[in-house]
């Protein structure tokens, strides 16, 4: 997987670009063929509660694109990140798609749409349940 970090930041920038490399590894996606463009985007948190966010692009589906709030703390950056991270790997495997109609999204879970609320979406559950393993994997190579 090709990717690039855009970051204003020069230490944050390097920080996300060998937290993302060791996650392809992890996550298997050095074969893949989408791109990946990571943003650090100031406001995620105070404009709509979110931390970090992932999803195609609508124009080109293989470029995948991912915003992280710039204030996260380095702790919750590593979180934030492995949990984005799991959402790349299941829209680079074709595990998770959002297929529009106009400006209507529908998100689509194994090929099967699905209509949940956040706790209940099987994308959700997976990036979840995956986040603190990642993290720990992520934590034992900063520490050594």
């Amino acid at each position: 997987m090709q990717y690039q970090v855009i970051c204003k930041s020069k230490a944050r920038r390097v920080l996300i670009e060998s937290m993302v490399r060791v996650l392809i590894n992890e996550l298997k996606l050095t074969r893949s063929r989408s791109v990946l463009t990571v943003k650090s985007e100031k406001g995620l948190i105070k404009k709509d509660q979110m931390r970090g966010v992932v999803g195609p692009d609508p124009a080109d589906p293989s470029h995948i694109i991912m915003l992280l709030d710039s204030t996260l703390s380095n702790e919750s950056l590593v979180e934030t990140l492995c949990h984005e991270m799991v959402h790349v790997k299941q829209f680079a495997l074709g595990q998770a798609k959002i297929k529009y109609r106009g400006k209507k999204a529908t998100f689509h879970w194994m090929g099967r749409p699905v209509k949940a609320v956040y706790w209940d979406q099987p994308w959700e559950q997976d990036a979840w349940r995956r986040e603190k393993v990642l993290a720990s994997r992520i934590y034992k190579i900063i520490t050594g």
